[in-house]
């Protein structure tokens, strides 16, 4: 279902069960496979903005992209969006990016250009990710990210701080059998 004043570019490719919203603008070459549902109404007693996608970008399967509650949602230019993917309301996703299965981006989340989200990550709300980072499959992000860092595990931390840690924990048995 495509609502009435949803804008659609040049190109687009959109399945036949995919949703799409009221307020919904989609750029040129968008692409868009079975099952998803962009400009769902996050809140709405609260009123809605719209989505906005910019050009080249593609959304998976049961993907869900939330309308805007106090600005649109934004997703930029050649950005991929995998398979089962949840980008909550007022979410700013930059240009190339990749996101990967299941992940979820919580509402006012904002993520630079060319990050790599790994498949079931989470992002918390209000969360700034810096441009060019990677965030590593399972990974919780509870706080700001700078740009170009490489973070994993839960809660997320640098990913040198993240292999420490888990070679420390790994070790714990042996270390707790010696007392």
């Amino acid at each position: 279902m495509i609502h009435p004043t949803a804008v659609i570019g040049e190109g687009a490719e959109i399945a036949a069960s995919v949703f799409v919203g009221a307020g919904v603008r989609i750029g040129v070459r968008f692409r868009a496979e079975p099952g998803a549902v962009i400009g769902s109404e996050a809140f709405p007693e609260r009123g809605a903005f719209g989505v906005v996608i910019g050009d080249d970008v593609s959304v998976g399967a049961n993907t869900c992209i939330a309308r805007g509650v106090t600005r649109d949602t934004e997703i930029g230019d050649r950005t991929r969006i995998d398979n089962l993917v949840q980008i909550g309301h007022d979410v700013r996703i930059g240009a190339d990016c990749m996101i990967c299965g299941q992940a979820g981006i919580a509402g006012h989340a904002e993520i630079g250009d060319r990050c790599i989200i790994g498949g079931r990550a989470c992002i918390a709300d209000h969360v700034r990710v810096g441009g060019g980072s990677v965030i590593t499959g399972n990974a919780a992000v509870a706080s700001h990210v700078p740009p170009s860092a490489v973070m994993g595990g839960y809660p997320a931390m640098p990913i040198d701080q993240f292999y420490e840690a888990y070679k420390a924990l790994r070790r714990l048995p042996r270390v707790l059998a010696r007392i």
